[in-house]
């Protein structure tokens, strides 16, 4: 079975596929921070393929499951994460 690392937690390729086609159907094919059509067949390294977005982060306890997660494509899965490390600073200072 091929495994993969992502961030913290590994994820199993048939579990990952599974997750992918729940998200779809529940959420469909547009990415949840831009709106803009995901285009799946996209390489894994193409910085607009898809990406699982944890809404509660990692380090928030957030959990690899169906409903913490959500689609968007790589480069808005990091800036909306900057977003975030960002507004925990100001909300800080």
């Amino acid at each position: 079975m091929s495994r993969r690392r992502t961030g913290r937690a590994v994820i199993n390729r048939q579990r990952r596929d599974r997750l992918l086609r729940q998200l779809r159907v529940r959420d469909g094919d547009d990415c949840r921070w831009c709106l803009q059509p995901i285009d799946f067949d996209l390489p894994r390294e193409d910085p607009m393929a898809w990406t699982f977005d944890h809404i509660q982060p990692h380090t928030d306890g957030g959990t690899y499951t169906r409903n913490n997660l959500q689609l968007m494509h790589g480069t808005c899965n990091h800036l909306e994460g900057r977003w975030e490390q960002l507004a925990r600073k100001w909300r800080s200072e």
